[in-house]
């Protein structure tokens, strides 16, 4: 997960940075407090002072989604910093990314995707697939009783 800081924290180090980069992303009111956190969509491009950054992602982790623990509290329109998260610079530290969050009742942007999802034990995934099976056995067992009258 990205590391969170307030915006109004000083960076460590002297010297270049990158630029900062803003993006808004919406979420549903239920978000807020989730327990495992919630994904939303940053491009990985992003504008910029007057043009557009490819923004850092830590080492490992590619792609448009940030994982982000939202405060039950978080209101409306609240700013998040991920610290790094900005545009790189060659010989400097990256900017941040200035993430605000619109809380937002009803239909959604594409920024929002979903919950993160629990990691399946051995034992949840036993119980998947044997749930699985007697579904197929059951829908097997309807449909030779239909074909036969």
């Amino acid at each position: 997960m990205a590391q969170l800081g307030s915006i109004y924290d000083d960076r460590e180090g002297d010297g270049p940075r990158g630029q900062d980069l803003h993006w808004t992303a919406q979420v549903p009111p239920r978000a807020l407090g989730h327990p495992l956190g919630v994904r939303v969509r940053v491009p990985l491009t992003l504008p910029g002072g007057g043009r557009r950054h490819r923004r850092t992602r830590p080492p490992g982790l590619e792609g448009e989604e940030e994982v982000l623990q939202l405060a039950a509290d978080l209101p409306d329109g609240a700013t998040l910093r991920v610290r790094f998260g900005g545009a790189s610079l060659k010989g400097g530290q990256p900017g941040d990314l200035l993430l605000k969050i619109q809380v937002r009742d009803g239909e959604l942007d594409d920024t929002w995707l979903g919950y993160v999802a629990p990691p399946a034990s051995d034992e949840d995934r036993t119980l998947l697939y044997v749930a699985a099976a007697v579904g197929l056995l059951m829908l097997a067992g309807l449909i030779a009783a239909w074909l036969s009258g």
